[in-house]
């Protein structure tokens, strides 16, 4: 082989490796706390939000939907899967079906420990009753 080519690969091969040496120190200086799924939904999959609530999907004869996971239904109510009252839980009515406002006041109450986000009390919420809520059910940082 020639010397320029030999010099030449040489040279692409050091540059190579003085650039995967800056990149593997850079990712090893990151902070890494930037958490998975960071951009939250508004209702859990498949429910669906009318701008202020989440309404509970229902299947037409009045059973629980897709992605209800484990809630109960207890005369015509839908209540967690420990029979308790879901947090800001508004019944069917004539003009809409169950809801639920996720931005009542009682969501922190959840959360395992005090100082802890409203996305980890919805997280251990979603987790309780087998609901999948993508930037919900998927965080990372509790």
């Amino acid at each position: 082989m020639d010397k320029f080519y030999i010099i030449v690969l040489y040279t692409g091969i050091i540059f190579l490796l003085l650039i995967l040496i800056i990149l593997g120190i850079s990712m090893g200086h990151s902070s890494g706390s930037i958490p998975i799924s960071p951009i939250k939904q508004n209702c859990p999959d498949y429910w669906k939000y009318d701008g202020k609530n989440c309404v509970i999907p229902t299947n037409n004869d009045g059973t629980a939907g897709i992605n209800t996971g484990s809630l109960k239904i207890d005369g015509g109510d839908f209540k967690n899967s420990d029979g308790t009252s879901i947090n800001g839980y508004t019944p069917a009515n004539k003009q809409s079906g169950a809801y639920v406002n996720f931005n009542d006041t009682t969501w922190p109450l959840y959360s395992s420990g005090m100082g802890q986000s409203v996305t980890c009390g919805l997280k251990t919420w979603a987790d309780i009753n087998s609901i999948e809520w993508d930037g919900v059910s998927n965080y990372n940082s509790c």
